[in-house]
């Protein structure tokens, strides 16, 4: 059997809305006007945050992640100590 898709069935990305939605593609941002976002990026990658969300995510997951190793580590340590 052959579906056929019906237009309210199927799926369409949605239409980012802002001030400036007259000409498609045409945007304006205070942030980039003022410098903001050459700033911060400037000084992110000085003290070595990374921009993208996700990337923050994964770089604090894998300090916790050495954190837990650590700990179980000096867990097990204090075992063998108090044990020996």
């Amino acid at each position: 059997m052959i579906r056929l898709a019906i237009p309210s069935e199927t799926t369409t990305m949605a239409r980012k809305r802002g001030l400036n939605t007259a000409i498609p593609g045409l945007s304006f941002s205070w942030r980039q006007a003022t410098g903001f976002c050459a700033a911060q990026s400037r000084l992110f990658r000085a003290i070595g945050v990374p921009l993208s969300r996700s990337a923050r995510h994964s770089k604090i997951c894998q300090a916790v992640w050495c954190c837990w190793i650590l700990v179980l580590l000096q867990g097990v340590l204090g075992l063998i100590w108090l044990l020996g």
